[in-house]
């Protein structure tokens, strides 16, 4: 493990050290959307090395301890993170010290969600702190400053070497378990017709319970830079249809029949005892969308002010079609402050997406969940969402073409790889969407994907300048409010 270590801080040394001479021809990465697919294609990817004239910085030595822009100071820090947008129009956080920061992390940094996981790490990391230990530093070589959603977030703070840390919460979802209306679905927690419990009657002070108990311990940790409030939620036009389905033989559902009807007798101006579901039209279901989500992230982001009023709301985590859904950016516009979006299917993120997150929203992205498979770890790779590539080093080159991207847009404040550590192929009580899959920077026994990792750090190590480079090559002087 040591000697491959060694190789990946051999290799970011070098890249992060070299003059690329920029060119234009990217190159061709053969990818398939599922493995089951009978056909590769190629997609041109773009690297840093195909940058013209970008010349890259020679070391890490510009970075602050939180990870930031150490030459970068845009005010006194207030000893939080926070969002700041910059006179040309591009979006930053700010780290606790006031420089300018972008979260460049991992998610699921975790020894284990499943108990085979967890005591396959206690046999590899037999001493206390070593596993957080190895964590962090092997990050950190590939110039990770930080860790994204279901992180061991207990493991991994209060050290030295804390990187910032995310918390992830699951308000809806949890307070569905209590109903006992939930269903594991590959990826997410699934309800009953797909109706998540945000119109209960009960929802917002269940919030304000469970925001005291699970987030008030970590308020005042400048280490934590915001809190994500839900995974990949069914905010679907199909809600509206979808609650009055539920009708009222179910004494956990019913509240949510109820919602829905009134909310539509009420939205109509109709009396009418039965609601014909027939007659429902698109713009009802819009206008239930936005009311359904408007209660979702008021009642959320009202228990999160009030318990950890220091730390940033991420967003709930959107994904797929709902991405596309104007009215549910506009209600978590209204109360988070960044949108998170796990974004798959896209080789490099769609400018024209972006711009309309941004016009429906005025706030900034973080990207949540991405990644890509190699062919050549053994593993079947049938399941997730993400690409199927052939090797570890066209892996990195996916990471380098899309991050590319992110930090081309301006709109983007942070991204999260998934994941940290692969699953064991044959464990069956993984989550299905995790079986048997490569999302991994290491192996399921630690050892580091060496060929990924050194793409990963070659452009991570440049994340700053880039910014400078890519805002050089197309100016703008458009400006919103940024958040306070």
């Amino acid at each position: 493990m040591k000697s491959i270590t060694s190789a990946l801080l051999a290799l970011s040394a070098i890249f992060a050290c070299t003059t690329l001479v920029g060119s234009v021809e990217p190159l061709l990465v053969e990818v398939k959307q599922t493995p089951s697919q009978d056909y590769w294609r190629s997609r041109p990817t773009r690297t840093l090395s195909a940058l013209p004239g970008f010349i890259p910085t020679p070391s890490e030595s510009g970075r602050t301890r939180w990870g930031g822009w150490a030459s970068q100071k845009v005010v006194e820090g207030t000893g939080f993170f926070r969002t700041y947008q910059a006179p040309n129009g591009r979006w930053w956080l700010l780290d606790p010290d006031g420089h300018k920061f972008i979260h460049i992390g991992v998610a699921t940094v975790t020894r284990g969600l499943q108990p085979l996981a967890f005591e396959n790490s206690e046999k590899i990391f037999p001493i206390q702190g070593e596993w957080a230990k190895f964590s962090s530093k092997l990050l950190s070589d590939a110039f990770f400053n930080g860790s994204g959603a279901w992180s061991e977030v207990d493991a991994i703070r209060n050290r030295p070497d804390t990187l910032p840390y995310t918390l992830t919460l699951n308000f809806a979802a949890d307070f569905g378990r209590q109903l006992k209306i939930t269903e594991m679905t590959p990826g997410r927690v699934g309800y009953n017709k797909d109706v998540p419990p945000v119109l209960h009657p009960d929802f917002p002070d269940w919030c304000d319970r469970y925001a005291k108990e699970k987030v008030a311990p970590y308020q005042g940790d400048p280490m934590l830079l915001g809190m994500f409030s839900d995974n990949e939620l069914p905010l679907r036009r199909e809600l509206l249809e979808r609650s009055i389905n539920l009708g009222t033989k179910e004494s956990a559902t019913a509240p949510l029949y109820h919602a829905a009807v009134a909310w539509l007798r009420a939205h109509r101006g109709d009396p009418l005892d039965e609601i014909d579901i027939g007659s429902i039209q698109e713009e009802e279901r819009v206008a239930f969308l936005e009311y359904a989500c408007e209660r979702y992230y008021s009642s959320v982001a009202k228990a999160l002010r009030k318990y950890a009023p220091s730390h940033l709301i991420l967003g709930s985590r959107i994904h797929g079609r709902i991405t596309y859904q104007p009215e549910v950016l506009r209600a978590s516009a209204r109360h988070v402050d960044v949108v998170s979006v796990n974004l798959y299917h896209a080789w490099s993120v769609d400018t024209k997406r972006l711009d309309m997150w941004m016009r429906e929203t005025g706030k900034p992205v973080i990207i949540s969940e991405f990644y890509a498979k190699g062919q050549d770890t053994g593993m079947d790779n049938n399941a997730g969402a993400g690409w199927t590539v052939k090797t570890q080093r066209d892996r990195g080159l996916f990471y380098q073409n899309f991050v590319l991207s992110l930090i081309e847009s301006r709109h983007v404040v942070g991204w999260h790889w998934f994941k940290y550590r692969d699953n064991e192929p044959w464990a069956a009580e993984s989550d299905p969407s995790n079986r048997n899959v490569n999302k991994g920077v290491v192996t399921w026994d630690y050892k580091p994907y060496v060929d990924l990792l050194a793409q990963m750090s070659e452009v991570n190590a440049q994340v700053y300048p880039l910014t400078e480079y890519f805002d050089r090559l197309a100016p703008n002087t458009s400006v919103q409010t940024a958040s306070p």
